[in-house]
C-alpha cells in the first residue's frame, strides 16, 4: 500500500474572533455581562471607565419617543438606556413599581406560582402591586420576614394597603405561605370550619413547645380536654408543613435578578429601556491612542498598543451590537404581548422564536441566545424573557391560548379545590375540558410539577 497525495476541496464555516465575541456577549445575562466588562477592563490597558457616569447621547437620541406599536423591526438602530429612576421606589407615581427582592431559583418557582394565582384574583392594581412586593420579599421557606410597616415605609405606600395585600397572598397556594412565624404558618394551613379547629388553634397559639416535646398530659390538663383528643391533635399538627415553599426545592444561594429590559407605560403605548445602569461604561484611552502614534516609541511597542486598541474597538462595537439586538427584540416582544401588558395573563399570546426572528431579520439561534437567562421588568412585574414565548393551545372555539394561561387555570382550580378532597390530575383535565381547553392528563401533571404544586395525596388537609 503506497502513500498518495490527494487534493481535496471542502467548505468550512470558520467564525471570526469578532463574531465569537459578539455571540458570547449576546448570551450573557446582565450581571455576567457586567462582570465580563470588568474583566476586559482589567486585561486590556487601553480601556478605561468613562469619567462621567451619564452616557453621552447617541446620534438621534434627542428624537427618542416612547415606544409605540410597530409592525416591523426594520430600521430600528438606536436604543434608549434606563437610568434606574423608579426601579427602587424612586418614582412616586401610582404606577411606580414596588421593590424587587433577591430570590433563589427554587424561590423563583414559588414566585411564579403565586403570581399566576394573583393574576387570577381580580384585585385592583394597587393591591396587586403591594401583593407582588410581598411575594418578592418571601424567603426560601415562604415566610415574610418584613413587617407590613417596613414594606410601607420602603415603598411610601399606606400600611393598610400592605395589610390587605398580605391577607390576599396568605390565601394563595401553598397553604401557609407569607406567614410571619411558625405559628401563623400552621394556622394558615388549618380549615377554620373544621370541628377541631378551636383545639388546633389553642395548641398552636399556646403550646408549641409542648407539641414539640410531646407533653400530651400537660396540654390536656391545661386546655381541659381528653388526652386522646390531644394525641390526635398532635398527630394532625405534626403533619402540617413548616416550610410551605420547600416542595421539590434544593438549597441554593440567593441570586438577585437584574432585568436587562425595563418597560414603562407611556401615553399611547409602552416605552422600552435597556437597563445598562449596572454595566461599566468603557472607552479607549486617549493616552494610549497618542502613544500608538508617538515616533519615540519602538515598532514593537506601537504594534502592541495598536493590537490592544483594535481589540478594545472590537469589544465596544460588539457591546453596541448586543445592546441594539436586545433592544430590538424587546420592542418586538412588547408589541406582540401588548394584550398581556394591558389586560393581564389571559391576553398573553403564544409566540415562537421563529416569529420574532423573522420580524427582527435575525437567525432564530440569535434570538435564542439573546433571551437566554434574561429578565424583563414590566408594569405587571419582573418576568424571565422566555415567559413571553408560551406554547400555543387551541380552545374548542378555535382561539389560540398560551401554555402559561393553561397553567394559570390549573393553579386556579387547585387554589379553589376542597382541601379535604383535592382534585386529581384526571379531574383537572376534565374541568379544563369543561372550559373548552383540551389538555392531556400527563400534560396537567407536568405543568403542576413545574409550578411546584404537590400531587393530590400531598395536598389533602384534614
Amino acid at each position: 500500500m503506497g502513500n498518495d497525495l490527494l487534493l481535496k476541496q471542502e467548505q468550512k464555516q470558520i467564525l471570526s474572533p469578532a463574531l465569537i465575541q459578539s455571540l458570547k456577549l449576546l448570551l450573557l445575562p446582565s450581571m455576567e455581562f457586567a462582570a465580563y466588562l470588568e474583566e476586559q477592563l482589567t486585561e486590556n490597558p487601553v480601556l478605561e471607565l468613562e469619567e462621567d457616569a451619564v452616557e453621552p447621547p447617541r446620534a438621534g437620541a434627542e428624537q427618542a419617543e416612547p415606544y409605540r406599536l410597530l409592525s416591523t423591526a426594520a430600521g430600528w438602530t438606536e436604543h434608549e438606556s434606563w437610568d434606574g429612576g423608579g426601579y427602587y421606589g424612586g418614582d412616586d407615581t401610582d404606577d411606580a413599581p414596588l421593590p424587587q427582592f433577591g430570590v433563589t431559583h427554587q424561590h423563583n418557582s414559588l414566585q411564579q406560582m403565586l403570581l399566576l394565582q394573583l393574576a387570577m384574583s381580580g384585585c385592583d392594581e394597587q393591591t396587586a402591586q403591594a401583593a407582588r412586593a410581598i411575594i418578592a420579599a418571601l424567603d426560601d421557606d415562604g415566610y415574610l420576614r418584613l413587617s407590613t410597616a417596613e414594606l410601607a415605609a420602603y415603598s411610601g405606600r399606606p400600611e393598610t394597603l400592605f395589610k390587605q395585600a398580605l391577607t390576599l397572598v396568605q390565601g394563595l397556594e401553598p397553604a401557609g405561605v407569607a406567614a410571619r412565624d411558625l405559628a401563623e404558618c400552621m394556622l394558615l394551613q388549618l380549615d377554620k370550619n373544621a370541628a377541631d379547629y378551636p383545639l388546633y388553634a389553642a395548641i398552636i397559639n399556646g403550646h408549641l413547645t409542648e407539641l414539640a416535646t410531646d407533653k400530651r398530659k400537660q396540654v390536656a390538663r391545661q386546655i381541659g380536654v381528653s388526652e386522646d383528643k390531644v394525641a390526635a391533635a398532635f398527630a394532625y399538627l405534626r403533619g402540617l408543613d413548616p416550610h410551605p415553599a420547600a416542595y421539590g426545592g434544593d438549597d441554593t444561594q440567593v441570586q438577585y435578578i437584574i432585568p436587562d429590559i425595563v418597560v414603562r407605560k407611556a401615553e399611547g403605548g409602552y416605552q422600552v429601556f435597556l437597563n445598562d445602569k449596572y454595566h461599566p461604561r468603557l472607552r479607549i484611552s486617549s493616552y494610549y491612542r497618542d502613544l500608538s502614534g508617538d515616533a519615540l516609541n519602538s515598532n514593537e511597542v506601537k504594534e502592541y498598543i495598536q493590537q490592544r486598541i483594535n481589540a478594545a474597538a472590537m469589544l465596544l462595537r460588539n457591546i453596541e451590537r448586543r445592546h441594539q439586538t436586545i433592544y430590538k427584540l424587546a420592542c418586538i416582544v412588547v408589541d406582540k404581548q401588548r394584550g398581556f401588558l394591558d389586560h393581564g395573563l389571559e391576553q398573553l399570546q403564544p409566540l415562537t422564536l421563529r416569529e420574532v426572528a423573522e420580524l427582527a431579520e435575525l437567525h432564530e439561534s440569535t434570538v435564542s441566545r439573546a433571551i437566554c437567562g434574561k429578565y424583563i421588568e414590566t408594569p405587571r412585574g419582573v418576568y424571565p424573557w422566555k415567559f413571553f414565548f408560551p406554547r400555543a393551545y387551541t380552545s374548542d372555539e378555535g382561539d389560540s391560548v398560551s401554555a402559561v394561561w393553561v397553567k394559570s387555570l390549573i393553579s386556579e382550580l387547585i387554589a379553589g379545590e376542597d382541601k379535604r378532597r383535592p382534585l386529581s390530575d384526571r379531574q383537572i383535565e376534565e374541568k379544563l375540558a369543561e372550559r373548552g381547553v383540551s389538555v392531556a392528563r400527563r400534560t396537567v401533571a407536568k405543568y403542576r410539577g413545574s409550578m411546584n404544586i404537590p400531587k393530590q395525596s400531598y395536598r389533602r388537609r384534614g
